[in-house]
């Protein structure tokens, strides 16, 4: 209990720190962030603009995070900025279909590439790609965005990164809802075994540490590793997108990054979330098992509502298109 609550307090200083600098850099940035938000207001609801979002970093000076969006950015002022954030191998594609939903009910839906994702978030030191590090990010795009609260989304490691802001900065949230990734606290009990289910399914995470990965997975380049999506279940034109946002082996190196920056499963406790969740999950994912994902329900202290997917494997943003959408919409509109 200590460790949870030491490791918790931490990641709460990290955030005010952040916070703290955002506002402390806000006017050396206004004139960028002004000049995107022209950019979009001329955009209908229903067209996805693009522009970039750049938050200022303790350790690395500034960050660049290149985006999709849809909506009007005023309705930021009313408390509905809703922050999409993808997994691994993919982008901010990943939530190309929702974000027109989200604008006609009038939300401003931002997904960016995340950490490693985009040429100008992407550092070379691999502990630079820590949730928690992830975390702050998502938080001070929105304050940068000028957001007080908003409704955040993610799908495998963003849906970690979802997991980690509702439990640590749950005043900033109107609503979280995760994609995939079971809360990082069930992953832990239920991996407890080298034999219990859980714990067999995380095996596949040794491969993707071994040194210099990024080289083989890229060794045909772009193409080669969109067709190896495909084999693993990916839709193949969202294959084929994503190998062109990670691009090379440099890009997949960073990529890859979020695997060696975190333990899974972590070695702490991050604590219940308290903000009202939504947690859809498919029945084949090859990563998280069901009894992770039953177990989340004991880490919400909040209003929750689970989905399970039948016939659905880990890529639910891509095979669960409608159903994502159905969800998603129907759980922000009843918290906004």
């Amino acid at each position: 209990m200590t460790k949870q609550k030491t490791t918790y307090s931490a990641l709460a200083r990290i955030a005010l720190l952040s916070t703290a600098a955002i506002l402390l850099f806000a006017a050396a940035i206004a004139a960028a962030a002004t000049d995107a938000f022209a950019s979009t207001t001329v955009a209908s609801e229903t067209t996805i603009v693009e522009r970039q979002i750049t938050i200022p970093d303790e350790e690395l000076g500034h960050l660049t995070f290149d985006a999709i969006t849809a909506g009007d950015p005023q309705a930021i002022e009313q408390d509905r900025l809703v922050l999409l954030l993808h997994g691994f191998p993919q982008s901010r594609e990943s939530f190309a279909e929702l974000l027109p939903e989200l604008a006609a009910r009038g939300y401003y839906a931002v997904a960016p590439n995340m950490r490693g994702y985009s040429p100008g978030a992407r550092p070379t030191d691999r502990s630079q790609y820590t949730v928690e590090k992830s975390s702050v990010d998502a938080v001070a795009m929105a304050i940068v965005l000028g957001a007080e609260k908003f409704h955040l989304v993610g799908h495998d490691w963003g849906g970690a990164v979802v997991w980690g802001v509702s439990s640590a900065m749950p005043q900033v949230l109107k609503s979280s809802s995760v994609l995939s990734t079971p809360h990082p606290d069930a992953i832990k009990t239920t991996a407890k075994y080298w034999w219990s289910p859980q714990s067999l399914m995380l095996s596949y995470l040794k491969l993707v540490r071994i040194p210099d990965l990024e080289r083989a997975m890229f060794i045909a380049g772009p193409e080669g590793f969109a067709l190896g999506l495909s084999v693993m279940g990916l839709p193949y034109s969202k294959a084929r997108t994503y190998a062109k946002t990670i691009g090379n082996a440099a890009g997949m190196r960073a990529a890859l990054s979020w695997y060696h920056a975190n333990e899974v499963p972590a070695s702490y406790l991050i604590g219940k979330s308290t903000v009202p969740t939504l947690y859809m999950w498919g029945d084949k994912d090859f990563a998280f098992s069901r009894d992770a994902a039953n177990k989340t329900a004991e880490y919400v202290d909040a209003p929750y509502r689970f989905v399970p997917l039948e016939n659905i494997g880990h890529w639910v943003p891509e095979r669960a298109t409608a159903r994502v959408v159905s969800e998603v919409l129907a759980h922000i509109e009843a918290n906004s």
